[in-house]
């Protein structure tokens, strides 16, 4: 194992503070949504999510990734992209393609106890990856619903419960709710499909338009939470993995801006601060932070552990970091954007110049670059974190 652990010790005499705690011992439920950003949740029904954040610590300034399978990597890891490799994602069907390696350690092998995970995968097409990645037990699908090669909807999928394939003719919100609900793991991994494609009105909705649709999706999933979280005592984790896409929000397809990176991020639970943060937070940083709960060290991650954030102390993140390359296994080939306090800069990939911005606000910098503008850009280069693989 990467990690070391801190000094614990669970022997019946001497139990220190620390391991009394509800940081240490207390049940941790991460839910992933599916395309969901902000705006999206200002515009919903979503009274269950309404009522999360107003005991939550909501960060504002949380980065993912442009799409899935990166995002979703990187939250499983802790590592960017360009150490894991995953720069794009997965295309639906394409069961050959490199996802994430098996030598990768995920969260479900770091922490010191059971984690399963249910719903949607979307690293990698091995059938029993979840479980060599170290989850007990996984229930859902290894890659996105739509209208592609397997033919799989929300209401017609293939299912994979320990590596065993069926056809499942449940709407998926629902059965992964179910799934998870009868899990005894104290900590529990539920990546939600919806809103991802194919937009499809749930049962107690006769939407027929892609707002529509995605509106009722996010209502139907806002109940399905309330489920959830009706006996979880514990803490919750909550996040999108990417923005509200282009066709049903205001986002910016394919480019590395603020509508793209930003995504919901919140936590509640024991000794949580709730509240709007600006601390800079990555969707990298959820693993380390979960180690730090339970009296890890963060090993090799590449995320910085917003644990003092939650307890109402400073953010310890200095710059946020994101990127794309295609194909997975080439980061070489990315374009990337990295910003601080002031200043954001972001490099196209196959195009010639650097973009500069001010934060916060993202106001673009005139063409061509001052004297001043570019000691900035210069003093950005140099945070880059980019490794080669």
């Amino acid at each position: 194992m990467w990690f070391v652990a801190l000094a614990l010790s669970f022997a019946s005499a001497g139990v220190s503070k620390q391991e009394e705690s509800p940081w240490v011992k207390a049940p941790i439920l991460i839910v992933v949504l599916d395309d969901v950003g902000w705006d999206l949740l200002e515009r919903a029904e979503v009274p269950t999510i309404d009522a999360l954040a107003k005991r939550s610590a909501r960060f504002r300034q949380a980065w993912s990734y442009q799409t899935c399978t990166p995002a979703r990597a990187a939250l499983l890891t802790g590592r960017y992209g360009f150490h894991t490799g995953i720069g794009t994602r997965l295309r639906k069907g394409k069961l050959n393609e490199p996802g994430l390696p098996l030598e990768e350690q995920t969260l479900a092998e770091a922490l010191p106890e059971r984690v399963d995970a249910f719903g949607l995968w979307d690293v990698s097409a091995g059938r029993e990856d979840p479980i060599l990645q170290g989850f007990t037990h996984s229930d859902g699908s290894l890659g996105a619903l739509g209208k592609d090669s397997l033919k799989n909807s929300y209401y017609n999928w293939r299912r994979y419960r320990d590596g065993e394939r069926s056809r499942e003719d449940g709407y998926a919100t629902k059965i992964i709710t179910d799934a998870a609900l009868a899990s005894p793991a104290p900590v529990r991994y539920v990546a939600y499909h919806a809103i991802g494609e194919p937009w499809e009105a749930p049962p107690d909705s006769t939407a027929k338009t892609a707002k529509g649709c995605t509106l009722a999706m996010l209502k139907y999933l806002d109940g399905q939470l309330a489920r959830l979280l009706e006996k979880h005592e514990g803490y919750v984790f909550l996040l999108s993995d990417n923005a509200t896409p282009e066709l049903i929000g205001e986002r910016r397809t394919g480019r590395l801006v603020e509508e793209n990176l930003v995504v919901p991020f919140m936590v509640a639970g024991p000794g949580v601060v709730p509240g709007d943060r600006q601390d800079m937070v990555n969707v990298v940083d959820l693993l380390p932070t979960l180690l730090e709960m339970r009296g890890l060290e963060p090993g090799n991650c590449d995320g910085v552990s917003f644990l003092p954030a939650l307890r109402g102390e400073p953010g310890r993140r200095t710059i946020n970091y994101s990127e794309a390359f295609s194909p997975n296994g080439h980061p070489g080939n990315r374009g990337w954007a990295l910003r601080d306090a002031t200043h954001k800069i972001m490099i196209k990939r196959g195009v010639e110049g650097i973009w500069l911005y001010k934060m916060p606000g993202e106001i673009v910098a005139p063409r061509p670059l001052s004297d001043k503008d570019q000691a900035v850009v210069q003093r950005l280069l140099k945070l880059d974190p980019f490794e080669e693989l």
